[in-house]
């Protein structure tokens, strides 16, 4: 009888008239059992096209049970019987009146975890600005929310200019996954930004300011980051090189992918995460970027998983730049994600690419 439920649905909605059970429960707000379903009184419930259709499945009883949670009215569901099966006992009826009831607190709760979780994911999306693209370098970024429980977080990726033209990455994780995750990562954004641009410090010293302005605040987060700065002065600029300079607070330590294909872990000191306010000092990391490298920060959503060694992450991800570096850096960033997530992501995943062209030389569009 598929055949014929179906093509009774596809009518049903249009057609009901008020008097019909659903149309009732949903405007009173209350069940509608009828026990004995009369001829006249399918007659005053619906038309003779849809009546047609409503033949083949010989309905004898009916009854329509509103869905409501939390004070708001949202559906309904009906039980219809056949000739064989009879009137509902009140057995039935109470059940199904229980199970109307949890049916909505379940479907309501998924209703409200799916708005939050779009609403979250709608504010970091818009609190994740494109990167800026300086003179002789291409920035690329990726975001990637977790496919397993609430597809937000506080992974976030930045990139500005100083006033003295020194280019800013910054990539960091805030712990959660949900709206305050999200909101946290756009204050913390905001005050890398802002001391960044007014101090013009060394990572190091902009990664303590920040950690203090967090504690005295009263940001209440953790969150791992890590902030590089782009440098060339004139001797630089002769012999085609750059400079970066980055400080870690707590974060995973950037790739760098040399024009030959080699593919190098940056090493460096490791100071704590941001919202302890660490009182020691905290160090940078140099390194000389020749033209043509890319320099690729990244969260450890990127590599790390629940069930495996970070050593071997690490070196999986080594392996992928390697299979990928003769690419373009948009096809880079694209196929590393489709490597490295090819099960979906644990954990959120923020990429942020740089690649250093060589001085004077045109930049490839960016996609």
């Amino acid at each position: 009888m598929a055949e014929a439920l179906h093509r009774y649905a596809d009518l049903r909605a249009t057609t009901n008239r008020s008097a019909a059970p659903v149309p009732t429960a949903l405007r009173e707000g209350r069940p509608v059992v009828i026990q004995e379903l009369t001829p006249e009184q399918v007659v005053a419930m619906t038309t003779p096209q849809a009546r047609d259709m409503l033949a083949p499945l010989r309905p004898t009883a009916v009854a329509a049970f509103p869905l409501i949670a939390r004070g708001e009215q949202f559906g309904a569901f009906t039980l219809v019987t056949g000739p064989e099966r009879g009137a509902f006992t009140d057995a039935e009826l109470r059940t199904a009146d229980i199970a109307s009831r949890r049916a909505a607190l379940a479907l309501d709760n998924a209703r409200l975890t799916t708005a939050q979780s779009r609403v979250a994911e709608r504010l970091q999306r818009s609190l994740l600005s494109p990167p800026v693209q300086p003179d002789d370098l291409q920035l690329a970024v990726r975001y990637r929310p977790a496919v397993q429980d609430v597809s937000i977080g506080g992974d976030w990726y930045d990139a500005f200019l100083q006033p003295d033209g020194s280019t800013v990455l910054v990539i960091g994780d805030v712990m959660g996954h949900d709206l305050e995750a999200a909101a946290v990562m756009g204050q913390l954004k905001t005050l890398v930004r802002a001391i960044a641009y007014d101090r013009q410090d060394a990572p190091a010293d902009l990664i303590r300011r920040v950690d203090l302005a967090v504690v005295g605040l009263e940001v209440a987060t953790l969150a791992t980051a890590l902030v590089a700065q782009v440098e060339q002065d004139d001797d630089d600029r002769v012999a085609g090189l750059r400079r970066v300079r980055w400080a870690s607070a707590g974060h995973p330590m950037p790739m760098l992918l040399q024009a030959d294909g080699k593919v190098v872990d940056l090493d460096g000191p490791v100071g704590p995460p941001l919202g302890i306010g660490w009182p020691g000092e905290r160090a940078d990391g140099l390194t000389v970027v020749p033209a043509g490298s890319t320099l690729l920060l990244f969260t450890d959503g990127l590599f790390e998983r629940r069930t495996g060694d970070l050593d071997q992450g690490r070196e999986r991800l080594r392996a992928a730049v390697q299979d990928l570096a003769a690419e373009p850096l948009e096809q880079l960033c694209d196929g590393l994600l489709a490597v490295l997530l090819a099960d979906g992501a644990e954990d959120d995943v923020a990429l942020l690419a740089v690649r250093a062209h060589p001085v004077g030389a045109e930049r490839p569009a960016v996609s």
